[in-house]
């Protein structure tokens, strides 16, 4: 290869490879796309890593040409992979990406992209091609341009401490959070919590347990990403009036992010350490928490039969597991929906299932059926409101904004179902609740009144329909947390312990205690502290505790030294 074709060559792969990596229109809209090209971390994070894929490569080139081009395809493909990650639930790879790694994710993820993924194959057949005809090689004047590169981006990573609080750059998250742990120095994790951090946790675990309830029947619905802000007469007036016959619990906050952890502190009254900010651990393991005696246990021990139905794999995340091993007789997933209902699945569907549009039909279906397995506990997922929103065709709404209108067309068919419950069964308790609000993406941030949140942990929706409930309070002000729904259920259902494990009954014990301490933020009458996050390898230092303030590190520190004491590994 002559040498204006060489460089002409490594021009286009430099400029190709940063396009690759920069990926605005993937990812953003038009609009978000302006503020980009002025976003200096943006471009210079891309600018980084472009020159450290590249400088790899080169370095490849003395072994082989087609390692060369392996090595660019396996980084952009990586690549690709976050942003479409970051697409789907609003975040780039966290620990809890790689416990969903298995066929069946590989399989939903082609077949949703595969547009996308015959114009990159098409791509580096071409980039195979041009390298193995005019045998390339390695370019020391090109690598030392790089190493230019990739030093001066290193210092500036380093300088930036790891993240930019722009939006936009949450895409690099994870990539930051590796080459910024490089400058850390990393202590060791046998620790013992002194006494005034015992006495914390003491005053927050319970080992109390119910044993014995009233049997009725029990509807609980959990609404994916489902803000306490959402509930209004215009954007969703059907939850809106089923909420004037109930309780509303208007400061009710998830304490656990993913839709996994949810369950398991909600059903479990803990805290699991699942993913998220765990970096610890790389897998959902969801068999640690056997041992607890969680609400599906109970009632299954007091005569219940339990039904769960969600619109995606009922194996993602392992739920299946969770809710097999904690008393549910039947888990309704995506597979069992095409196997059993094949008329109402191959109408439509999305990147995880169904809408929500056809799972409140099945979900009505099933009705009858519940009637012969009285007392019984139906829980059910939807996932129209998934980010970015997903929406049937015959959805009645077709609004601009995606998520509004997954929300409206969500609220349009749960009021449907709603009013089908309430006819089979007019004596029932029925529960809806956010699993948690909006991932730290642009659609859900717009939502959250407090940035400091990063829409990660906010008010989430908590409604309770309880016919023998006074009516008096329909709007319930007590601050709680995803633990509290725990002991709630028990005490409605007659159990006489309102405090187990971290979780509080907001009917007794949580009314009486307003200051909530949880591993990633601190609650009060006159507090309100939610920290950035900030991980555990920075926590050892035991901090003072002041005007009822407790550090963020020594929350870290209480709750993790309870994790290890409470669930050895």
């Amino acid at each position: 290869m002559n040498n204006k074709l060489r460089i002409f060559y490594f021009i286009f792969l430099f400029i190709f490879t940063y396009l690759c990596l920069y990926s605005p229109k993937i990812v953003f809209n038009s609009n978000d796309i302006e503020l980009i090209k002025s976003d200096s971390y943006y471009n210079e994070i891309t600018l980084f890593f472009t020159s450290f894929i590249l400088l790899i490569s080169q370095i490849s080139l003395i072994f082989s040409s087609v390692v060369f081009i392996l090595l660019i395809i396996i980084s952009l493909s990586l690549r690709y992979g976050e942003i479409f990650h970051y697409k789907i639930f609003g975040f780039g790879y966290e620990p809890i990406s790689f416990s969903h790694f298995n066929k069946n994710s590989i399989t939903l993820f082609f077949d949703s992209y595969s547009n996308y993924f015959l114009i990159f194959f098409l791509i580096f057949l071409f980039l195979i091609y041009f390298s193995l005809k005019f045998k390339i090689k390695t370019n020391y004047f090109f690598i030392f341009i790089l190493l230019i590169f990739l030093v001066r981006g290193s210092y500036l990573i380093h300088t930036w401490g790891g993240f930019s609080e722009n939006s936009k750059n949450r895409i690099y998250s994870s990539e930051i959070s590796a080459i910024s742990a490089l400058f850390r120095y990393h202590k060791s994790y046998n620790f013992e919590i002194n006494e005034e951090e015992l006495s914390i946790l003491n005053s927050n675990y319970s080992k109390n347990e119910t044993k014995k309830i009233e049997k009725r029947n029990i509807f609980l619905i959990y609404l994916e990403s489902f803000s306490y802000k959402f509930l209004s007469e215009n954007l969703t007036p059907n939850i809106y009036k089923f909420s004037k016959n109930s309780i509303v619990f208007k400061n009710y906050y998830n304490s656990s992010a993913l839709t996994i952890n949810a369950l398991i502190s909600s059903q479990c009254g803990i805290y699991p350490k699942l993913g998220y900010n765990d970096t610890a651990s790389y897998q959902v393991n969801v068999e640690r928490y056997n041992s607890l005696n969680c609400l599906g246990d109970i009632i299954k021990n007091n005569g219940y039969y339990l039904m769960y139905l969600q619109a995606a794999d009922k194996s993602f995340s392992s739920k299946d597991i969770f809710l097999k091993n904690h008393g549910f007789d039947i888990i309704f997933g995506r597979n069992e929906i095409k196997e059993r209902y094949k008329e109402i699945y191959d109408q439509e569907s999305n990147f995880w299932g169904i809408y929500d549009r056809q799972l409140f039909e099945i979900a009505t279906k099933k009705l009858p059926k519940l009637k012969e397995k009285s007392p019984f506990l139906f829980s059910l997922i939807n996932i129209n409101t998934h980010s970015p929103g997903y929406f049937s065709k015959e959805c009645p709404y077709h609004l601009e904004d995606q998520l509004v209108n997954a929300i409206k067309c969500t609220d349009f068919y749960l009021g449907k179902y709603l009013l089908e419950v309430k006819y089979f069964f007019p004596d029932s308790i029925i529960l809806l609740l956010g699993d948690h609000v909006g991932g730290p993406n642009n659609l859900a941030r717009k939502y959250v009144e407090d940035e400091k949140l990063n829409s990660a942990y906010d008010k989430t929706l908590l409604i309770i329909h309880d016919p023998n409930l006074k009516k008096q309070i329909v709007i319930n002000e007590t601050i709680s947390v995803t633990p509290d729904l725990y002991p709630t259920i028990l005490e409605i259902l007659g159990g006489d312990d309102g405090h187990i494990n971290f979780g509080k009954s907001l009917f007794s014990a949580r009314i009486y205690d307003q200051n909530i301490i949880t591993p990633e933020f601190q609650l009060g009458p006159n507090i309100s502290d939610f920290p950035n996050g900030i991980s555990f390898d920075d926590c050892f230092e035991e901090k003072p505790i002041s005007n009822k303030i407790i550090h963020n590190c020594t929350r870290k520190r209480i709750f993790n030294y309870a994790e290890k004491l409470l669930f050895p590994l």
